[in-house]
């Protein structure tokens, strides 16, 4: 076996089985990843040969995701966390923040507020502050929720599930949320299920970037204009990953880069298709 990142072997390895027929035996692979800043395509090999047979070759994409030691975001961040997770890691990436006790703590605030993971009281979830601080124009990332946002907290009407799963398939990518992801990272984590309670995939007013279940019809990442700001509602179980599965850290970093900076756009936009009938 072989394993090569960045088109370079960082690993491989030889070993002789004796295997009754019918049987199979469980090998384990140690693989010291390089470390990068962005993310390594890599792939590893597997051969198994016999005498009087061909070889059986197996070639798995295994990429490597950067380690996130750091959060570049320049605008006031406000960390609504009653799980500690989101809180813990931010302080390990040195990302500076304010920590809050309530959402009414916000109000007449701006900047960017990330609300942790299973967070929200229904009351919280269903009532207006997070609404009103986008519309502001403040951001709003809130991860994975028991109790997901809903009712007059969104600027349009979303529908949640009980839905969850362990496949995702991004719908944005090239974009900057999905920085240094790749089209299979959003399935299997370490921990699962990799999304919960995720939405109906929304209609009009706001925008799906990750799709899952069967004939995908539901949505774990969503975007939402509202006023001049935004709510980005990730059911993606961003929060419990965190330290766990390296693209979990990659996400959050992403998402808050992105929306940190985040403005509406005021532009109009125009088609020209004469040949489109």
């Amino acid at each position: 076996w072989s394993y090569s990142a960045g088109g370079k072997q960082v690993s491989g390895g030889r070993q002789e089985l004796r295997i009754e027929p019918g049987f199979g035996q469980e090998v384990t692979l140690t693989i010291r990843a390089p470390e990068t800043g962005e993310r390594l395509e890599g792939a590893l090999t597997l051969k198994a040969s016999q005498p009087g047979a061909r070889d059986y070759v197996d070639v798995r994409s295994v990429p490597v995701l950067p380690v996130v030691d750091a959060v570049e975001v320049e605008a006031p961040v406000l960390v609504f966390d009653r799980s500690g997770r989101l809180e813990a890691f931010l302080k390990e990436t040195g990302t500076r923040f304010e920590k809050i006790e309530s959402l009414k703590d916000a109000s007449g605030r701006t900047g960017l507020l990330v609300v942790g993971p299973d967070t929200l009281t229904a009351g919280e979830a269903f009532g207006r502050e997070l609404l009103s601080f986008a519309g502001r124009g403040g951001r709003v990332i809130v991860l994975e929720q028991d109790l997901p946002l809903g009712g007059s907290n969104l600027p349009v009407a979303l529908r949640s599930t009980t839905h969850s799963g362990g496949y995702a398939h991004p719908q944005a990518l090239g974009t900057p949320v999905y920085k240094d992801l790749g089209k299979d990272d959003l399935i299997d984590w370490g921990g699962h299920p990799v999304y919960k309670n995720v939405y109906e995939k929304p209609t009009q007013g706001a925008r799906s970037l990750a799709e899952c279940g069967a004939m995908l019809p539901h949505s774990p990442l969503i975007e939402m204009p509202a006023g001049e700001g935004a709510i980005v509602l990730c059911q993606l179980r961003v929060g419990a990953n965190l330290r766990t599965d390296a693209a979990a850290d990659v996400l959050l970093r992403n998402l808050m880069e992105h929306y940190a900076a985040y403005r509406p756009a005021n532009g109009v936009a125009a088609l020209y298709a004469p040949g489109n009938r």
